[in-house]
């Protein structure tokens, strides 16, 4: 994965689309927390999933708006 660049954040800042949403985790690719990396997804999916209900949407097009991006 490539880290994004200032002019790309500026461009998604800009120009807005209907719906958005951007989940950033640290992983751990050895070792016993690599057991941690799905709880921490599922953890910010169940977060993203409210915070697009509480902008508004309904809960179940909050989950399948997250389905249709996983």
């Amino acid at each position: 994965m490539s880290i994004l660049t200032v002019e790309e954040v500026k461009t998604l800042v800009q120009e807005p689309k209907e719906l958005c949403v951007s989940i950033y985790m640290p992983t751990v690719v050895a070792g016993a927390e690599t057991r941690q990396n799905p709880i921490r997804f599922k953890n910010l999916i169940r977060t993203a999933q409210q915070a697009l209900v509480d902008n508004g949407l309904d809960e179940d097009a909050a989950n399948e708006f997250l389905r249709l991006c996983n």
